[in-house]
C-alpha cells in the first residue's frame, strides 16, 4: 500500500519496510492489553536444568509484546541471552510470576512431572505454549531459527498472542498451545 509506496521512494527495501509497518502495528495492539508477565524457559531434556531466556532479541520481543519478561536482566552484549538454571530455581522465582510460559523449544522433550509443573501459575490456568519452530509440521525443522530472525514480525505475532488471550484467533507459526497432558509429540532432544 501507500506505506510501502512511500518506502520505496526513501530508498527503504520492500521487505524492511513491509516489517516495520507489522512490527509497529502489533505493538499498538499490544500496548492496548493489559501488561503480562511470561516465562521463556525450557527444560534441557536431560538432568535438571532450563534455559531461561533473560536478555537479546528474543527478550526485546516479549517486551514489544507488552510483557515483562520474567528472570530477564539488562542486556549484555558479553553474555549469551539465556542462563542455565534448576527446577528449584525456576519455581521459586518464575512459579506464581508468570502468566504465560513458553516451556519448550523444537528440540526439547516434554517436561513430564506433573507435580512439578502443578507448582507454575501458568500451567495450572492452561497458559503454556511450545515451539514447534515451523508453520508446516513437515517441513524444515529450523525455520523458526532461520526466517525468525528475518521476520521478528512473525515470531512477535504469535508472542503478542500468547501474552493476551483476547488478541488469540488460534492462528500461529512458531509456537502452539503446549498440549496439558506432555507428550513427546515434536519433542527431539537436546
Amino acid at each position: 500500500g501507500r506505506a510501502r509506496q512511500a518506502a520505496q521512494r526513501a530508498g527503504v527495501p520492500a521487505l524492511v519496510a513491509e516489517i516495520t509497518a507489522n512490527v509497529a502495528r502489533l505493538k499498538q495492539q499490544a500496548a492496548a492489553q493489559p501488561r503480562t508477565r511470561l516465562l521463556w524457559a525450557w527444560y534441557a531434556s536431560a538432568g535438571d536444568r532450563w534455559q531461561v531466556t533473560q536478555r537479546g532479541a528474543d527478550a526485546e520481543l516479549i517486551r514489544d509484546a507488552n510483557a515483562d519478561v520474567v528472570m530477564g536482566t539488562a542486556d549484555d552484549p558479553r553474555l549469551d541471552s539465556f542462563s542455565a538454571v534448576s527446577t528449584e530455581t525456576l519455581i521459586t522465582r518464575a512459579g506464581d510470576a508468570s502468566d504465560c510460559w513458553m516451556m519448550r523449544d523444537p528440540l526439547s522433550t516434554p517436561y513430564r512431572n506433573p507435580a512439578t509443573l502443578a507448582r507454575f501459575r501458568a500451567w495450572r490456568e492452561g497458559c503454556t505454549f511450545w515451539q514447534p519452530g515451523r508453520k508446516a509440521r513437515a517441513a524444515d525443522a529450523w525455520e523458526l531459527w532461520e526466517m525468525g530472525m528475518i521476520r521478528p514480525d512473525w515470531l512477535l505475532a504469535d508472542i503478542v498472542k500468547m501474552a493476551h488471550p483476547a488478541l488469540r484467533d488460534g492462528q500461529y507459526r512458531y509456537l502452539a498451545p503446549e498440549p496439558r497432558v506432555p507428550d513427546a509429540a515434536g519433542g527431539g532432544g537436546h
